[in-house]
């Protein structure tokens, strides 16, 4: 499973990197028909008239994607019906007292520090339990479905996606000095 799960967070990372370039303009960012330049530009154009900037519903598909991300990884709702997904825990949490596994979790749901991440996708943080510091890291992944065989198309759209939050310790766990 751990090496599943690495296999799993690399791939991640790559596709998660380029889905987020693509939605968020950033440097990878591929080149765009025309036709969806102007269609984003439009909706650039009326958010900005209508509503607040940021983590919202009102349009902006960026946005729209990291509040689908929030409220699935808070376990919230969507106003038309539940956010479809799971979440895959890495054997190193699945191992930990039940206790340290519901305060990881519940570190992850609360995760607020997305500077580098508008998409709010991903994660890292440090989890200290006793005498033990554990480096947590977290990938949200999009699909069309519960068989994970394709990406969403529409990872806006709650109806078109199911997402896939994948929880495990990164590679430099261990004993504090």
């Amino acid at each position: 499973m751990d090496d599943m799960m690495k296999r799993l967070f690399d791939d991640l990372d790559a596709s998660l990197s380029a889905i987020e370039a693509r939605f968020t303009g950033g440097t990878d960012t591929p080149t765009l028909p025309d036709d969806l330049i102007d269609e984003l530009s439009n909706i650039a154009s009326s958010d900005e008239a209508g509503s607040e900037s940021g983590n919202d519903q009102t349009g902006d598909v960026s946005g729209q994607i990291a509040a689908l991300n929030d409220r699935f990884r808070q376990n919230q709702s969507t106003d038309d019906d539940e956010i479809k997904g799971r979440w895959i825990l890495g054997d190193d949490i699945e191992e930990l007292p039940g206790t340290t596994k519901a305060a990881i979790k519940k570190k992850v749901r609360q995760f607020a520090d997305f500077e580098e991440f508008p998409l709010r996708d991903r994660g890292a943080f440090e989890h200290r339990s006793k005498d033990k510091s554990f480096p947590i890291i977290w990938m949200i992944k999009v699909y069309e479905d519960d068989t994970l065989a394709n990406e969403a198309s529409h990872p806006e759209d709650p109806a078109q996606s199911y997402r896939v939050l994948l929880l495990d310790l990164s590679d430099d766990t261990g004993e504090e000095d």
